[in-house]
């Protein structure tokens, strides 16, 4: 028996693809831009967050650097996630020193195993019925912001993927889904492509504490937004 199939028939996850991607997309605990390290295997995939920021440009800094990094580092699929991971983060570290974030800190007290139960359970230390025997103290307060970016599902995921909403969803910018801000001469939502030119909008219109734009906005943000990517 040769050793690929020898490896095919006792290593279960031999010839699996290990698919493994930095993107950037909103953050799950506030309205801020997270940095994602995504890890995608045969029939699940995991976003592990790297650092979330207020301004995508900020965000943006942090992803390249992760690019960088990832273009440098070899995995395998023996590895596990946290091993990943834990490589990861030690090499952009290294490589960069350590990064900011903006996200919300919070220390936790109490009652450990109450605490653990809790979790457990799928549930978080910000739910509204956190048990009285769990004490949350606001650290740093999270990012929130007036205008948000919101993705719809334009078409089902690839299958190899590592978790990039990008590869499968439209964005626009609004105050929630169902009030999207609206620009230009017929007062149209705008849809985007890239969840960055998403935030570039949404980030100028917070910061101007604007509620519309004009046609010529919305075409000089979007060349502002390209630029930042380096697609122009």
């Amino acid at each position: 028996m040769g050793e690929a199939n020898r490896r095919k028939r006792f290593d279960s996850n031999y010839g699996n693809r290990l698919n493994i991607g930095c993107f950037i997309a909103a953050s799950t605990s506030s309205d801020a831009h997270a940095v994602y390290l995504g890890i995608g295997r045969k029939g699940s995939v995991e976003r592990r967050l790297i650092s979330a920021h207020a301004s995508i440009i900020d965000a943006w800094k942090i992803f390249v650097y992760c690019q960088d990094i990832l273009s440098k580092l070899k995995y395998f699929h023996l590895q596990s996630n946290d091993q990943i991971t834990s490589n990861f983060i030690s090499s952009l570290i290294g490589t960069y020193g350590d990064y900011s974030d903006d996200d919300a800190v919070y220390e936790v007290s109490g009652d450990k195993k109450a605490l653990m139960d809790w979790l457990s359970q799928g549930k978080t230390i910000l739910d509204d019925d956190l048990p009285s025997n769990i004490n949350v103290l606001v650290v740093k307060p999270p990012v929130t912001k007036k205008y948000k970016v919101f993705w719809y599902e334009s078409e089902e995921a690839p299958k190899n993927t590592y978790g990039n909403p990008e590869e499968n969803c439209v964005f626009t910018v609004g105050k929630n889904y169902d009030e999207p801000i609206s620009g230009g001469a017929n007062k149209k939502v705008n849809f985007f492509s890239s969840y960055v030119t998403a935030a570039y909008v949404a980030d100028y219109v917070n910061r101007l504490n604007r509620d519309s734009l004009t046609e010529e906005e919305v075409k000089r943000l979007l060349f502002e937004a390209n630029q930042l990517q380096g697609k122009i």
